[in-house]
């Protein structure tokens, strides 16, 4: 479910060209691909998800300045 909320938020930002994405307390494991088509993003928020790296797609956000990573979850 926390998934398909990621997939929803990201097709949102794309819909509206938003430079802003908040894809903390998902519970994440991974990172859906289409976030690596928001090249216009500039804020990501990954919090409290279960990430444990981030794939080297994360290269392609370049416009992206601020990345928070904070509070992970470990379990």
């Amino acid at each position: 479910m926390s998934y398909e909320i990621a997939q929803q938020r990201i097709a949102a930002a794309r819909r509206t060209n938003s430079s802003h994405l908040n894809l903390s307390s998902l519970g994440l494991t991974e990172l859906p691909p289409e976030l690596f088509d928001l090249i216009n993003l500039r804020v990501l928020w990954l919090s409290d998800n279960q990430l444990h790296s981030l794939p080297p797609e994360i290269g392609a956000l370049r416009q992206l300045a601020r990345l928070r990573l904070n509070r992970k979850v470990v379990s």
